[in-house]
């Protein structure tokens, strides 16, 4: 199916209406969700810098992988110039184009088909500026492009508060004022994923594509200048050239962004019914960054009690960004499976069955062809601990259980635990003490399987353990991936 593009427009809070042009990629729907990027031009261009009438611009290049784009003119600009053209904008007036990015941002989030939880933006020189103070705070952005960017100090700030959103920094050397920018952010991001790349003699801004272009010419363009505008190309020396492992800095950039949203995960709300007939819903992660024929694990992710499957969001993309499929439910009484009732008001045999859910969600995952049925993990917490272990047993597909702030099992509970065919991660706090000397007797009963307990100082339970330590969800993550990895090799 091929990608689409449509003229669009909207307005801001303050009643600026904005113009632009939506292209979604082949395929693009409600069901199946594109993760989507913002273009924003510099001052001294407008939404079409992004197209090209010889070589694919970057949202077709964007389409072509799969992101949906939103390319606008932000105000004084292109079809936005309105009433009053940007040069002649008062500090004051260019600082509110960060009302442009946000108006943005809903609009790509109202799209069917488009995955607001997985959304980039790219800005070019002056526009920078506004792209950080625009996407400050807003959880739907989950990577920023900046080409030859200019940032004020308190620009540089939000984004040091941020310090782990994924940032992308291209700068020709020559750029004197980018380079300082762009060198200054890089250098307090702390996201991996960050990267920093300085090119030579190359300008500023998208005119950096055109430049790398007359670099290394390709046949392409040089029989467009020959044949199509009769240009006698061999006389001033514009013969194809071959730019080895490089690629045209638009692509590197594209490429970049379109890694970053892809290895989040492709997400779908999943329903199913239990053994015992409840209707059980959540939510169904699967990464993207593979090829076609890979198989990958997967994870069951389950609540405590007292939350629902959105206290796993974080962690739910986390696995995926490691190559693991996620069905993260919620179980019955919680959350939006509660068509018979909140947990608590059940009865205590209805309450204790939801170990079925669990079982199902184990199946739901399996189900799904890009995943490896074999090798196949359950994280609960507390009493989703108690339902991963009671749907994990017997079950020869799970390769690893994870108990955060586990509880405290019966005798009969406790000797089936003891002959668990898979290794369990304990997680717990020393403030809660007779939970956590529960599941240091488990380790001990367990850890000839390869078992490991981790013990935090304090009281913290389940989900405030992520506070106590930041780098405790990689960890887990971690964990897991590496017993169903070993588990492929043994």
């Amino acid at each position: 199916m091929e990608s689409s593009e449509r003229q669009v427009k909207f307005d801001t809070e303050d009643g600026w209406t904005i113009h632009g042009s939506l292209h979604l990629p082949g395929g693009a729907s409600a069901e199946e969700r594109a993760p989507g990027a913002l273009l924003l031009h510099g001052a001294g261009h407008d939404r079409d810098a992004f197209t090209s009438f010889v070589y694919p611009g970057m949202a077709q290049l964007l389409n072509s992988q799969g992101v949906a784009v939103l390319r606008i003119d932000w105000r004084g600009r292109g079809e936005s110039i309105g009433s009053q053209e940007y040069h002649s904008f008062t500090e004051s007036q260019k600082a509110n184009i960060r009302h442009d990015v946000q108006a943005a941002l809903n609009f790509m989030a109202e799209q069917p088909q488009i995955d607001s939880d997985r959304i980039a933006v790219f800005a070019e020189e002056v526009s920078s500026e506004w792209a950080v103070t625009g996407t400050a705070g807003d959880p739907r952005v989950k990577a920023l492009s900046m080409l030859s960017g200019r940032l004020s100090e308190s620009a540089r700030d939000l984004l040091a508060a941020n310090n782990r959103l994924p940032i992308q920094c291209v700068v020709s050397k020559e750029d004197k004022a980018g380079f300082e920018a762009m060198s200054s952010i890089y250098s307090r991001s702390e996201s991996p994923e960050s990267e920093f790349r300085v090119y030579e003699n190359m300008g500023m801004g998208t005119t950096m594509f055109t430049v790398w272009r007359y670099k290394y010419p390709d046949k392409k363009g040089v029989d467009f200048l020959a044949k199509s505008q009769g240009v006698d190309t061999e006389k001033i020396g514009l013969v194809p050239r071959d730019p080895g492992d490089e690629k045209p800095i638009e692509e590197v950039i594209c490429n970049w962004i379109a890694l970053r949203l892809k290895s989040l995960g492709r997400v779908k709300e999943v329903s199913f019914k239990s053994e015992d007939g409840w209707m059980i819903y959540g939510n169904l992660r699967i990464p993207e960054n593979i090829d076609a024929e890979t198989r990958v694990p997967g994870v069951v992710l389950l609540h405590s009690g007292w939350s629902d499957r959105y206290i796993f969001h974080d962690l739910e993309i986390l696995f995926a960004k490691h190559g693991i499929a996620v069905v993260n439910i919620d179980w019955r009484g919680r959350g939006k499976s509660r068509e018979k009732g909140n947990y608590f008001s059940l009865a205590r045999e209805e309450r204790d069955r939801a170990y079925l859910d669990a079982k199902g969600a184990v199946n739901v995952l399996a189900e799904q062809s890009q995943v490896d049925p074999t090798k196949l993990a359950i994280l609960g917490t507390y009493l989703g601990a108690k339902f991963a272990v009671m749907a994990a047993l017997g079950d020869t597909r799970i390769g690893a259980l994870v108990m955060l702030s586990g509880y405290i099992p019966s005798a009969k509970e406790r000797d089936e635990i003891a002959g668990a065919h898979f290794p369990i991660l304990f997680i717990g706090s020393r403030g809660f003490a007779p939970v956590t000397n529960a599941i240091s007797d488990l380790y001990d009963l367990t850890k000839d399987k390869g078992s490991e307990v981790w013990i935090y100082d304090g009281g913290a339970v389940g989900y405030q353990l992520f506070e106590t330590d930041e780098g405790l969800e990689e960890r887990m993550v971690k964990w897991v991936k590496s017993r169903l990895t070993r588990r492929l090799k043994d």
